[in-house]
């Protein structure tokens, strides 16, 4: 695919979205009913719209699309537990994608942010769980950065995910608490 191809399909994609977005908003619909999705996604149906967040949050991460919306639309539907727990299996999914591909994507990094290591091994894990902590680092280029930093997938992960799940759990009840004040 070519880029100006992809790039064409991106902008029909956004055009699309936008058009039914105005549509539904200055239309009569009651489509999107927070209430009657939340009605509907009982036993049955909540493991398959969890499964499906999981994967829209894996495929959101593996871009550097923003993620802000979805974790807005998983707080207004589902509780916030659920949401937390659904944000961290994906971090732990597309952390072992790119540990994977990441010597495929080949991704070029400058040479100061690549010398940029700790000297000492058991400083390793300080110094990935401080980055999860920087407010505009993006968790998929961290990820990305860590790999061809060489460091051991086991640290990567477990750093990884006990840096997130504080920076998550207190992003995700700030946004409950946005969404309840705006309710």
């Amino acid at each position: 695919m070519t880029k100006k191809l992809a790039r064409n399909i991106l902008y029909i994609f956004l055009l699309i979205n936008i058009a039914w977005l105005l549509y539904f908003s200055f239309t009569d619909h009651n489509f999107i009913n927070i209430e009657h999705i939340r009605d509907y996604l009982q036993w049955p149906h909540l493991v398959i719209a969890l499964l499906l967040y999981v994967f829209f949050l894996t495929l959101r991460w593996l871009t550097l699309f923003p993620g802000t919306p979805l974790l807005f639309a998983g707080v207004l539907i589902f509780p916030k537990l659920y949401v937390i727990v659904a944000v961290e299996i994906a971090i732990f999914l597309y952390t072992l994608i790119i540990y994977k591909y990441s010597k495929l994507l080949d991704f070029q990094i400058p040479k100061k942010l690549m010398d940029f290591k700790p000297k000492k091994e058991r400083w390793q894990l300080l110094y990935i769980m401080s980055l999860c902590f920087i407010p505009g680092i993006s968790m998929n280029g961290l990820a990305y950065y860590l790999s061809i930093q060489k460091i051991d997938l086991k640290n990567i992960l477990l750093w990884m995910w006990l840096g997130t799940i504080i920076t998550t759990t207190m992003y995700i009840h700030g946004i409950a608490l946005l969404v309840n004040i705006s309710l």
